[in-house]
């Protein structure tokens, strides 16, 4: 599951293109070569930046849109300052180059590249020789966008980040899912590869046969709690499929880790779960194995971690 706002930039990037193309031609027109060639060349960073999206030839990055914006809103700020017969477009350009922006930026980037400009407007509305009403009212509509278009980022920020969360997250147990797991794995073979740190794998088979599913989700859940409760916090608890948690343990052997698995183990045997209370939720009392591994310099990582999953 993952929030993709690619067509969204996409569609920001063509806004700002359309925007500086026509106020290319608009300024040729006009005479006006200087302002018009900054629109030139924010035009074809913009033209460039979609050229390579639609053929990912490189993940577009926040700093890629940061050079776009800042060259279209200079062009932009200039134009506000140098020309004086466009007093109801510019308020238009201002609005849609601020939601561009929003989509475009991190919340903190578009919150100061925003609050910048609109400050220059206001400085420009209440300053500038012979400025109208008009000014003041698009300066107040601004505003407005301003506010609102940060709050409809840190929206959009906040589901990015519940999505990534329950891509990674088992939502029944809390565990981390098989994907996050192998990511954590890799992280610690790379430690021990640069400075031979210990690590080793506890793997928990189960077996059950509960009359319903809910039976069995509140078992997992206990079950998963309970061991949680015996890790560290540097200690990775996976459900790894329907029938195995496993464990990763960072910088431990393997006589440490087998102790755990026989704490583990006994914890299980002692634990009053529902099932106990309650004999009509199971037709046959679950049953588990554990066993605990630990990573040898001469072993291939793949080899030793396919012969775990197969125990």
């Amino acid at each position: 599951m993952k929030l993709d706002l690619s067509h969204l930039n996409k569609s920001a990037l063509s806004a700002i293109l359309f925007i500086c193309i026509y106020h290319v031609f608009s300024l040729l027109l006009h005479g006006a070569f200087i302002v018009g060639l900054l629109f030139l060349c924010a035009a074809i960073f913009c033209a460039r930046s979609l050229i390579n999206e639609e053929h990912h030839s490189h993940k577009p990055v926040h700093n890629n849109y940061a050079y776009i914006l800042g060259s279209a809103w200079l062009a932009l700020i200039v134009l506000l300052f140098t020309t004086h017969h466009q007093t109801a477009s510019i308020g238009i350009w201002f609005s849609i180059l601020m939601l561009c922006t929003a989509i475009l930026l991190r919340p903190a980037q578009a919150l100061r590249l925003n609050s910048m400009a609109l400050i220059i407007f206001w400085f420009f509305a209440i300053f500038a020789p012979g400025s109208s009403f008009d000014y003041f009212e698009s300066a107040l509509a601004l505003t407005v966008i301003l506010l609102l278009s940060g709050i409809i980022q840190r929206h959009i920020h906040n589901l990015e980040a519940e999505l990534n969360i329950a891509k990674e997250t088992d939502s029944l147990t809390g565990s981390i899912q098989a994907d996050a797991f192998k990511v954590e794995l890799e992280k610690v073979v790379q430690l021990y590869d640069r400075y031979k740190t210990p690590f080793s794998l506890i793997s928990i088979k189960y077996q059950s046969r509960f009359v319903t599913e809910a039976d069995l989700q509140t078992w997992l859940k206990e079950l998963s709690s309970l061991y949680q409760t015996r890790l560290r916090k540097t200690d990775v608890l996976c459900r790894f499929n329907t029938q195995k948690f496993m464990i990763l343990l960072p910088s431990t052997n393997i006589k440490n880790a087998q102790a755990l698995a026989q704490d583990l183990e006994n914890c299980v045997s002692a634990y009053e779960f529902s099932f106990k209370q309650a004999s009509s939720m199971v037709e046959e009392s679950p049953t588990l194995s554990f066993s605990a591994e630990s990573f040898e310099n001469d072993e291939n990582i793949e080899d030793w971690f396919r012969k775990i999953q197969s125990q």
